[in-house]
């Protein structure tokens, strides 16, 4: 399905979830989610996951905690 979100421009990660799929995507400037329970229609989950942060890649370790491998903006020393 598709998610028709505003300003998502980047979907990292789809993964099962007990009420049915989360999506792990970039929005701006940070990295949200989005839950649904049928592929079709996605809501947005309340706050951000992670600011400055880009192209979220995620993975559900074996004792339920998750992993995320992502982009974060680059900081310039003076």
């Amino acid at each position: 399905g598709r998610i028709p979100t505003g300003d998502v421009s980047f979907v990292g990660s789809v993964l099962p979830i007990k009420e049915g799929l989360r999506a792990y995507v970039t929005s701006g400037d940070r990295i949200v989610s989005l839950a649904s329970n049928d592929a079709r229609r996605w809501a947005p989950d309340p706050g951000v996951r992670l600011d400055d942060a880009w192209d979220p890649a995620v993975v559900r370790l074996r004792d339920g905690t998750f992993l995320m491998l992502y982009t974060a903006r680059m900081i310039q020393e003076a």
